[in-house]
Formats: C-alpha cells, structure tokens, sequence
C-alpha cells in the first residue's frame, strides 16, 4: 500500500510539473537580475521584469506585444499566447520547450511561466520579424532594432535611465568595497530615499552629491567616483533598488558599525538595521 502511494505521489509530481514549464530566473546572491529590454531606444514597460536564464533574456509576451502594436490572444483553456502582427503569427504554449511560427514549430526556449506571467525569450519574439538583438552585459539591458517599429507612450519606461544606474552603480561600488550585494542594495537605497524625501534634492547625482545635509557619500567627493568602473555586483545592486527591492525602510544615512560612537546618524537618528558590517538610520 505505501509502494503504491509513493508511486502515485511520482505519478502526479511527474505529471503536475511537466504542465508548466517554470522559470528559474539566475540570480546573484539569491537575488533575482533585473533586466531591461530597450526597443528603438526606448524602455519597454513590463507588467513583470524581463529576466535572464542561462543566456537567455524572457520578457513577458503581453507587454511585448503591447509595445510593438501587435495583437495577442490568450487562450485559457491550453494555456497559449497567440502573437500576431504584419502576417506573421507565433504560438506560444506554457507547457512546451518550442513555438510555432506561421504554423511550422520552432525548437528552442519556449514560454515560461513566472509569478502569474507568461514570458517569451526574445530571440523567439524578434526573430520572426528578422528583427536584431544585442546584449548589454554591463547594465543588463537587452536592444532590439526594429525597423518601422515605434513604442506607443504608453508602453515605455521612464522608471530610470543610464545615467541613474550608472551613478547608482558607481556609488555602491565606492561605498561598499567587498561586502554583499545585499549591503549595497541597502546603501543604494539611501540614495532613492533621499530623493523621494522632501529634504534632499530630487534626482540621484544630486542627492548623492549633496552637502546641505552634511557628507553622507564622501568617497563620491573624491576622483574615486569619476574614475570607477562598477562591478557587475555593483550594477545588479544599482538595478535592484531602483526596481524597488528595498532593505532598509526610510533609511537616508549608514554607517561602518565600528564608526557608530562618532557617527552623527548612530547618535541622532533611529537604528532600522544592520547589514554585514553597515548599520543604517532613519529619521
């Protein structure tokens, strides 16, 4: 009896799993790698964050075919995404490793399910089309040209830039010398903070650069910051925050835990957390 049990627990494991293909996005640090996919020079806006997975980049089906004016019909009952524009149709089904492109099936990367959403790989999405794709491995940012293509307003990103990342980047760089990329997020989001606080100025180079308020980046005083090249750490850090991962609360200034008795934060303001060896305050 309990042979048989465990057999039929495998049956439907087998089974169940092999309805969906499921993504396993890569991460770094168990943090998940925040792309972007930028079309004719504009970000595309996403219900869900384009990801990578062993080299290749996923983006979700809809917000794709919303930016490009293409039509998609879900249908729910075999779980697939029908993408058509300018005679080409390209089916997308959750539970393949494939597609089929005008009828013929493609074998590859197909659809992936991931937080309630259906992505595509790029290249299946452009390729079609004869479309050209480059990646971008220092700000994770994947370019599709696409001649006679123009993104409604509607469906760009104006979150950030790369001139926010790279700034971003480059502070946590500085900042952080070799401690995690957790610690970074959490120095990267000091800097957001204070630009969305009344108190500091509103763009990220000026809240970095601020002296109003005292020094909080001081390495970013210095030719350290004009000089840096960011770590790939450094970058995903920068991305993370600014995709909203936040690890620190309203926290605007940190510190070195050794540096607590003569630091100004750690005497005036609320202690929120303390990651690794940086301790972070909050009015």
């Amino acid at each position: 009896m309990v042979k048989k049990s465990i057999c039929l627990l495998i049956i439907f494991v087998v089974c169940f799993t092999s309805l969906n293909v499921l993504a396993a996005p890569d991460t770094a640090e168990g943090f998940e790698i925040p792309i972007d996919v930028m079309l004719n020079g504009d970000f595309i806006l996403c219900t869900q964050k384009p990801f990578i997975e062993n080299g290749t980049t996923y983006i979700p089906i809809r917000s794709f075919a919303d930016a490009i004016g293409a039509t998609l019909t879900w249908n729910d009952a075999d779980q697939s995404a029908l993408l058509e524009k300018n005679g080409i149709s390209i089916l997308f089904y959750a539970d393949q490793n494939n597609y089929v492109q005008n009828g013929t099936k493609v074998d590859g990367n197909g659809a992936k399910l991931h937080k309630d959403t259906l992505f595509a790989p790029v290249k299946a999405l452009c390729s079609p089309f004869g479309w050209e794709i480059a990646w971008d491995d220092f700000y994770y940012v994947v370019y599709i040209t696409a001649p006679g293509i123009t993104v409604a307003e509607t469906c760009k990103d104006f979150s950030y830039t790369f001139n926010d990342m790279l700034w971003l980047s480059k502070l946590t760089h500085i900042e952080c010398g070799n401690q995690s990329i957790a610690t970074r997020i959490g120095v990267a989001n000091t800097v957001l903070n204070r630009v969305a606080s009344p108190l500091y100025p509103n763009t990220i180079p000026e809240a970095i650069m601020d002296t109003k308020h005292g020094v909080q980046y001081p390495p970013a005083h210095t030719e350290k910051m004009k000089n840096c090249v960011p770590s790939a750490s450094s970058m995903i850090a920068a991305k993370c925050a600014l995709n909203g991962i936040n690890l620190v609360g309203n926290s605007v200034a940190f510190t070195h835990v050794d540096l607590t008795a003569q630091s100004w934060a750690a005497n005036n303001m609320q202690h929120f957390v303390t990651i690794g060896v940086v301790a972070f305050y909050a009015f």
